[in-house]
C-alpha cells in the first residue's frame, strides 16, 4: 500500500497526460503500474509509459502483473547504458521517472540521455538528496540538464518525499552514458 501511495504522490506536482514516459529501473513496477492504473481509472486515459529494468526476472513479473491488473505499460529489458546509446530510445522521452535507482551523479548520467530537449527528469528521493543536487549541478549541466526544482511532500506524518525535477535544455553529449559499469564505478564529478 505504501509503495502505491508513494508512487502517486508525484501527481500532486506533475500532469503526465500526453507525455511519453520512461520508468527507469522500474524494479517491481513502481511507479509505472500505479500511475498507469491511476490515469486509466481516474482520468480515463492510457499513459504512454515504458518500464525498463536490467533484470529479466523483474520484467517478466512486471509483464504478468500488468496483464492481471490491466495496466497499460510497455516493458524494456536491458541496461540504461545500452538503451541510452540506442537511436530508438535516446532523447525520445518527455519524462524520465526514477525511484530508488542510483546515486545522484550516476542517476543523471543514465537518465538524461533518454530525455528530449525540453523534457524532464523526475527523481523520487529522500530529503538527503538536497546536498547532492547542489554538489553535482555541474554534472547535470554537462549532461544537458538545466533548471532544477525540488518539490516536497509527506507520506504519512513523518516521511518526507522529495521530487527532484531536472529540465533538459540541450542534447546530451554522445559520449554519455558511458559503457556498462563505468558510471557506477567512476561517477562523474
Amino acid at each position: 500500500e505504501k509503495h502505491f501511495i508513494d508512487s502517486l504522490l508525484v501527481t500532486q506536482f506533475f500532469n503526465f497526460s500526453g507525455q511519453k514516459i520512461l520508468d527507469l529501473g522500474t524494479g517491481g513496477g513502481f511507479p509505472s503500474i500505479p500511475l498507469s492504473l491511476y490515469y486509466q481509472h481516474n482520468k480515463n486515459e492510457v499513459l504512454d509509459i515504458s518500464s525498463m529494468d536490467a533484470t529479466r526476472k523483474k520484467i517478466v513479473a512486471l509483464q504478468d502483473m500488468s496483464q492481471i491488473l490491466k495496466a497499460s505499460i510497455q516493458t524494456l529489458n536491458g541496461r540504461a547504458e545500452d538503451f541510452g546509446n540506442t537511436p530508438k530510445y535516446r532523447e525520445k522521452f518527455d519524462i524520465v521517472l526514477t525511484r530508488a535507482f542510483a546515486p545522484w551523479p550516476v542517476l543523471l548520467e543514465l537518465a538524461l540521455p533518454f530525455l528530449k530537449v525540453g523534457g524532464k527528469l523526475i527523481a523520487y528521493q529522500s530529503p538527503a538528496i538536497k546536498e547532492d543536487v547542489e554538489n553535482f549541478k555541474n554534472v547535470s549541466m554537462k549532461l544537458g540538464g538545466g533548471d532544477i526544482k525540488i518539490h516536497s511532500c509527506f507520506l504519512g506524518e513523518d516521511i518526507e518525499r522529495i521530487f527532484v525535477e531536472v529540465s533538459k535544455t540541450k542534447p546530451c553529449p554522445k559520449s554519455y552514458p558511458r559503457k556498462t559499469g563505468i558510471p557506477k564505478k567512476t561517477p562523474l564529478s
